[in-house]
C-alpha cells in the first residue's frame, strides 16, 4: 500500500478517518445479535448479523444462498429464513420458536471474512419466554450532514443521533429520510428507502445513526442528502420483532402535523463535529463523533408509501471505525 503524504492526512483530520481506509477498507463480518455467550434470549428471537462491503454469500459464489445456518441442540440447523433486510444487513426468521434453556449457534460458511475456522460466530442460550414488549424510540437528539473533498475523492455523511433506546433483545434502528416537499405532499414521490442500523439495545446514552458515500465503496442513499429540506423518521424494533414508535425530526419552521408525524420536534443541528457518540461506539467516522453509537405499534409519518418496512425484519464505515452499525 503506497504511503500517505503527510498533508493527506492533515486534510482527512476534520473527518478522522484514516486515509489508509479509502485504500484498504475492511471486508467481511462486523457484528452480530446475540452476542456470543449470551443466555436467557427470547424464544422469538431473530438473530441479525451485519457485514461490512461483503455479500455473505458462499466463498467465491455471490449468486449462491446466504451462507448463514441458525443451528440448534447438537449443531443440527434450523429451518429460518435467511433476510437480506438492506445492504449488508441479515436477519435470520426461523420458522418456529427456540429451544428453551438450549444452547444455539450463528454459523457461517468457513471462508467468510472475518469468521472463525469452525465457522461458528456465536453460542448463546435461549431463555423460556418470548418478547412481546415493543421497545420505546427515543427522541432525535440531532440531525448534520457533512461533505468534503480529498485526493481520494468524495466524503459525505448524514448523521443523526437518537436517544438511546432499551430492550433486552436488541435494537435494529430503521431510519428513514423523507424529502420534505413529499413529506408535504407537494410532490408525488416513491417511497423513500429505509436503512437499518443494529445497536445493543443497553438504553444508555446517544446511538448515532449514520449514512455515507464515500470512496471506500460505501454508496447509502441519503448521506447527501440538506436537513433543511429533510424530514427525519426513526423507529426502534427490537429482535423480536416488537416495533416502537415512530419519532420524526423536522426542518426549522415545519410542523409534525403537517407532515403527518405524530411524535418528535425540530431538527438540532449536530455541528460540525457531530456530537460525542454517546456510549454505543468509539466515535470516529467523517465528522469524529457522529459514527458513535452500537441499529410495537405506532404513528408515522405520512411521506406516500409505508412508514417503514416491517422487520422480517450500519456506523456507517465498518469496524475499523468503531461505528453505530449500519444502517441499512
Amino acid at each position: 500500500m503506497p504511503a500517505v503524504p503527510l498533508l493527506a492526512f492533515a486534510a482527512f483530520a476534520a473527518f478522522a478517518v484514516p486515509p489508509a481506509f479509502a485504500l484498504d477498507p475492511y471486508y467481511g463480518l462486523e457484528e452480530h445479535r446475540p452476542a456470543d455467550g449470551e443466555a436467557g434470549v427470547a424464544l422469538n428471537l431473530m438473530p441479525v448479523v451485519t457485514t461490512s462491503l461483503m455479500a455473505l454469500r458462499g466463498p467465491g459464489d455471490p449468486g449462491s444462498a446466504p451462507a448463514l445456518t441458525l443451528r440448534g441442540p447438537g449443531g443440527v440447523a434450523l429451518p429460518a429464513a435467511v433476510i437480506e433486510l438492506s445492504a449488508d444487513v441479515y436477519q435470520l426468521v426461523p420458522e418456529a420458536p427456540l429451544e428453551p434453556g438450549a444452547a444455539h449457534q450463528l454459523h457461517v460458511e468457513p471462508g467468510v471474512s472475518g469468521a472463525p475456522e469452525d465457522g461458528v460466530i456465536a453460542t448463546f442460550t435461549a431463555g423460556d419466554a418470548e418478547d412481546r414488549e415493543a421497545p420505546v424510540t427515543g427522541a432525535v437528539r440531532s440531525v448534520s450532514q457533512r461533505s468534503d473533498s480529498d485526493e481520494w475523492g468524495d466524503w459525505h455523511r448524514f448523521g443523526v443521533e437518537v436517544e438511546a433506546a432499551a430492550d433486552p433483545s436488541g435494537i435494529l434502528y430503521e431510519l428513514t429520510l423523507i424529502p420534505l416537499d413529499c413529506a408535504l405532499g407537494l410532490a408525488d414521490c416513491a417511497e423513500p428507502p429505509t436503512l437499518r442500523f443494529l445497536a445493543p439495545g443497553l438504553g444508555e446514552g446517544v446511538d448515532t445513526l449514520s449514512i455515507v458515500d464515500d470512496p471506500t465503496g460505501r454508496s447509502d442513499p441519503g448521506a447527501t442528502a440538506d436537513p433543511a429540506d429533510t424530514v427525519v423518521q426513526v423507529v426502534a424494533v427490537d429482535l423480536a420483532g416488537n416495533r416502537g414508535q415512530a419519532v420524526c425530526s423536522v426542518p426549522e419552521g415545519v410542523s409534525l402535523a403537517e407532515v403527518g408525524c405524530a411524535e418528535g420536534g425540530e431538527h438540532v443541528d449536530g455541528g460540525a463535529d457531530g456530537g460525542d457518540g454517546g456510549d454505543g461506539g468509539d466515535g470516529g467516522g467523517l465528522d469524529g463523533g457522529v459514527d458513535g453509537g452500537g441499529g410495537a405499534k405506532g404513528g408515522g409519518c405520512a411521506h406516500g408509501g409505508a412508514p417503514a418496512a416491517p422487520i422480517g425484519l450500519l456506523g456507517a464505515l465498518g469496524l475499523l471505525l468503531g461505528v453505530g452499525r449500519r444502517r441499512r
